[in-house]
């Protein structure tokens, strides 16, 4: 994976197009760090979709977890607390 300073980039964006276009994702550095990148659409979609099924997975999770009642919280507080 190539580099370029924001500058360069903004000089270059065409050919950074270009790249991603072959495939070829670019990072975009400011200040000596990767601040962004430049990535074929597909790329970005792909994330996307892999970020929404850990988003499902961890609601079908949560979904599944015991949870407490008032009633419960509370008694084991005051038990603590003794």
């Amino acid at each position: 994976m190539t580099s370029e300073t924001a500058r360069a980039a903004r000089n270059r964006l065409g050919d950074l197009i270009d790249r991603a276009l072959r495939g070829e994702p670019t990072v975009i550095t400011r200040n000596g760090k990767e601040a962004a990148a430049v990535v074929p659409v597909s790329l970005l979609r792909r994330l996307r979709l892999l970020e929404d099924a850990a988003d499902r997975r961890a609601v079908l999770d949560a979904l599944h977890e015991r949870t407490y009642g008032l009633d419960e919280v509370l008694r084991e507080t005051l038990e603590r607390v003794r």
